[in-house]
């Protein structure tokens, strides 16, 4: 203790280097022979654990969500890499054979051109400095610059369409906060679809949330992603067999255990002090029978052999009594431990109840929260499904109204197709057809060697035949002159 104190005194009074710069949340682990301490970018709820091994629950969302990312401030006069950490100032690396501008990448005077050979030499230059690296990298720039970097670019870990102005107008500090609450996003977004996740998969009975079958699963190595409530603690702990042993039941074993202790050792005392006793007693009454024998030596009238029968006689009631109360206060001591284990056992059954229905409440609680979800889920799909039902109904109805009209029979309808015949062969009437060259079209088909007149006769006879032919297959035999 003496270690732990001294160091936490040491810490406390060293004022300008280590408290000149915070974060939000100090997280310091103590132990002899050992003092660490993290500065935490996320805000921690303030604790105190003691015991054999360290919390580092609280660390988890740090190392999960490391609140760092590389920045590409992007334009077409100038280019540089950032790394921003949790807080304070970002710090500008430099990147060898990264290109100053546009202009010095490519000479190509057209634009789109020089740009785009722009963003494949900074993409180029970058993989020296990322490559290994899983740090999310935030783009600053404008269009078109972030939509051309964006179609080179090849490091994997570029989040997606959050770019943010133009980096030549903001300072390298005011470009870490942007990229800060970016990274605020990317992690809601990363926590949404876990959440989604455990959602599908719990429909498939793919999921646990009890802390045994958790602990059994984990030592099966059947555990694949772990949700932990960072401000949550389930004191206790696991064996090797993947069995948990909460702290409520080591407490109350220790209470049993002590309970089991005292009560032996008052036993044990009760009979020693019983022994005692009677030894006393037949101390005493050798004691006294030595005193009459002496006595009789002196004086004949004393019957030694009547005084020694009293006297033991007597020995005899004391150590009676002594044994009983021996054995009653040996009883007292066996039902005040009967009466300890079980009022120990209630407060047990208790208090592990208590911490069930507490985690029963909260798994009805996200079961009911998921619950609502589903069912405003179904709500929608009733909505949608019904609104799409009313305008089947609306197209159905006008489908009817137009059904209510007489519909035009095949052959109105050839015969309307038809009336524009005459009219058009009329207008054709007159017309001589000529060939030029060798090849005679209209001779091939007959047409030059009759006259106008006969040619429109006969190909109305003709068209007239054929359209009544047509008509007697379609229509079953009926026909029309």
């Amino acid at each position: 203790m003496a270690d732990i104190e001294a160091d936490l005194a040491h810490l406390a009074e060293d004022g300008d280097e280590y408290w000149v710069n915070e974060a939000d949340s100090l997280a310091i682990f103590a132990s002899p022979g050992r003092f660490e301490t993290h500065r935490l970018p996320n805000h921690l709820t303030a604790m105190v654990e003691v015991s054999d091994r360290y919390h580092i629950t609280p660390l988890l969302r740090a190392v999960t969500f490391p609140h760092a990312a590389w920045i590409l401030a992007l334009s077409q006069g100038s280019v540089r890499l950032l790394e921003a950490g949790p807080s304070g100032n970002p710090e500008e690396v430099r990147v060898e054979d990264m290109p100053k501008d546009a202009m010095q990448s490519s000479g190509n005077k057209v634009v789109r051109a020089r740009e785009a050979a722009y963003a494949r030499k900074v993409d180029s230059a970058l993989r020296t400095v990322l490559t290994g690296s899983d740090l999310p990298l935030i783009l600053a720039a404008s269009q078109p610059m972030a939509a051309l970097y964006r179609s080179v670019n090849t490091y994997p870990h570029l989040v997606e369409e959050r770019e943010h102005g133009n980096p030549e107008t903001s300072t390298d500090a005011e470009l870490a906060d942007a990229a800060r609450a970016i990274l605020d996003d990317v992690y809601a977004d990363q926590v949404a679809e876990l959440a989604d996740r455990f959602g599908d998969l719990s429909g498939q009975g793919r999921t646990a949330t009890d802390v045994s079958d958790l602990a059994r699963l984990s030592t099966y190595g059947a555990v694949d992603t772990l949700l932990v409530d960072i401000d949550a603690s389930v004191p206790g702990s696991i064996g090797d067999d993947g069995a948990v042993t909460l702290a409520a039941e080591a407490f109350y074993g220790l209470q049993k255990l002590w309970v089991e202790t005292t009560s032996f050792l008052a036993s044990k005392w009760t009979r020693l002090s019983g022994d005692f006793r009677e030894l006393g007693a037949i101390a005493q009454n050798e004691v006294t029978k030595g005193w009459v024998k002496l006595m009789a030596m002196f004086d004949e009238r004393i019957d030694v052999d009547y005084a020694t029968k009293i006297a033991d006689s007597e020995l005899n009631d004391k150590l009676a009594k002594i044994e009983r109360e021996t054995q009653s206060s040996m009883a007292a001591t066996e039902k005040g431990r009967k009466e300890k284990r079980a009022a120990i056992e209630q407060e047990r059954i208790g208090t592990l109840t208590a911490i069930n229905d507490e985690a029963d409440a909260a798994q009805k609680s996200r079961q009911q929260e998921y619950g609502e979800e589903i069912d405003a889920t179904k709500a929608a799909l009733a909505k949608a499904k019904a609104d799409w039902q009313a305008a089947v109904a609306q197209a159905n109805t006008k489908a009817g109204q137009q059904e209510g009209k007489a519909p035009e029979s095949l052959a109105d309808r050839i015969k309307k197709a038809m009336s524009g015949i005459p009219a058009a062969l009329e207008g054709i009437r007159g017309r001589r057809i000529e060939a030029v060259g060798t090849f005679n079209v209209a001779a091939a088909y007959g047409f030059g060697s009759q006259s106008t007149q006969e040619r429109t006769a006969k190909a109305t006879e003709e068209t007239a035949r054929n359209t009544n032919r047509i008509i007697q297959r379609m229509t079953g035999g009926q026909s029309f002159a």
